[in-house]
C-alpha cells in the first residue's frame, strides 16, 4: 500500500504546518486513533515509533506532499524554476548527465532526476549528503537499478512542479489531491 497526498500550502500555514496537515489526513485514513508523536531516527528521518506506517513529507514553493506506506517510502516535489547549470555537474552522475543532455525539456528533466534522487535518499534515510553518488536511472519497468531491494520510482509532472516517489512496491501510488 502506497498513498500520496498532494495539496497547496494555505496562506495561513507555513510548510511544516501544511506537511503536518497532510500527515494527519493520511493518519486518519490509517487509524481512528489520535496520531502519535512524530519522532526522528538516528539520521534525522521522521517516523512514528512502534507503528507500521512509514511516511515522507516534501514541499517546494506552495506545493506540499505526504507519501505513506506500510513499508519504507521516500518522496520529493520541486517547483520547476531557473537553476544554476553548474549544479548538474555536482549532483548528477555520467548516465544522468547523458539523459539530461538528450531531454527535450532540460529544466523538467533536471528536476525529475533531482526529485528521484531525493526520494531515494529519503527512503533510505541517508539525507542529501549522498545526492551526487545516488543512482536513479530506472529500468523500463520503473525498477531502480541500485540496491537490489526491489525499489520502484514513480515520477509525475504536476503543472509547474514535478514529484517523485521511491517505494518498495510494484504498485503505483494512489494519489489524492487535498484542497487547500
Amino acid at each position: 500500500m502506497v498513498k500520496l497526498y498532494l495539496s497547496y500550502i494555505r496562506p495561513e500555514e507555513d510548510q511544516t504546518e501544511a506537511g503536518r496537515r497532510l500527515l494527519e489526513t493520511a493518519w486518519s485514513a490509517f487509524s481512528p486513533e489520535p496520531m502519535p508523536p512524530v519522532c526522528r531516527r538516528a539520521q534525522g528521518k521522521p517516523c512514528f515509533l512502534d507503528v507500521p506506517l512509514h511516511f515522507s513529507i516534501a514541499h517546494s514553493g506552495r506545493r506540499v506532499l505526504c507519501a505513506v506506506s506500510d513499508r519504507p517510502v521516500g518522496a520529493d516535489v520541486e517547483r520547476l524554476r531557473v537553476y544554476n547549470r553548474r549544479l548538474e555537474q555536482r549532483v548528477l552522475r555520467p548516465p544522468e548527465l547523458a539523459e539530461l543532455s538528450a531531454a527535450a525539456g532540460r529544466t523538467e528533466a533536471f528536476f525529475t532526476l533531482w526529485t528521484r534522487k531525493e526520494a531515494y535518499l529519503k527512503l533510505t534515510g541517508e539525507g542529501l549528503s549522498g545526492l551526487a553518488a545516488c543512482p536513479v536511472m530506472p529500468l523500463a519497468d520503473g525498477c531502480l537499478q541500485a540496491g537490489g531491494q526491489g525499489l520502484h520510482l514513480y515520477t509525475q509532472p504536476d503543472g509547474e512542479w514535478v514529484w517523485s516517489l521511491c517505494a518498495l512496491s510494484h504498485t503505483p501510488p494512489e494519489v489524492t489531491e487535498i484542497k487547500a
